[in-house]
């Protein structure tokens, strides 16, 4: 017997095509409307696109700081032994498995609370997407619910990005056999 074997993603071949512009959205200027636009596209909604986006935001603000502070080390210190740190042991901690911590910031949802702020120090502060999370009024919306509640945006977060890592995923089974 003949068995054929898919190879790669199995793609729904009516859905869009990702070679299109998505109507209302641009890398360079984003706006509320465009965000909500490419993630419905993509089969999320608005509460998917704060979440991921947010997230964006608040490791961009960590590694920014683990940055910041590294240099502010390696002025400190005359010989560079950092690459020791990096070796991987197989006897260490369970921490040492996953590497070392960037940085000495949490993740959190402060990063959210000061994009929420008005004030015009902290918007020189904000990407353009993020300025673009606060225009719509349903993703600002949820951005407001987590502001103040780190284990629902956490919760949630885990369910999106679930969600992302599944998209385009057909679960059949796509072996064929003929005779």
């Amino acid at each position: 017997p003949r068995i054929i074997v898919q190879l790669g993603r199995y793609d729904e071949k009516n859905g869009p095509n990702p070679a299109e512009p998505i109507p209302g959205y641009s890398f360079l200027n984003p706006t509320g409307e465009g965000l909500k636009n490419a993630f419905k596209r993509a089969g999320l909604g608005a509460k998917e696109a704060a979440l991921l986006l947010s997230s964006v935001g608040i490791i961009k603000e960590i590694t920014d700081d683990a940055i910041e502070n590294k240099k502010e080390e390696e002025e400190d210190d005359l010989q560079d032994n950092s690459w020791e740190k990096s070796l991987p042991n197989s006897f260490g901690e369970k921490s040492a498995i996953y590497g070392a911590k960037i940085g000495k910031a949490d993740f959190n949802t402060n990063y959210i609370k000061r994009a929420l702020q008005s004030d015009k120090k902290s918007e020189q502060l904000l990407s353009n997407f993020d300025k673009a999370l606060l225009q719509d009024p349903e993703i600002k919306s949820y951005l407001v619910k987590y502001q103040g509640n780190e284990r629902a945006y956490a919760s949630d977060l885990s369910d999106a990005y679930t969600k992302l890592t599944l998209l385009g995923e057909v679960y059949e089974n796509r072996i064929q056999s003929k005779d």
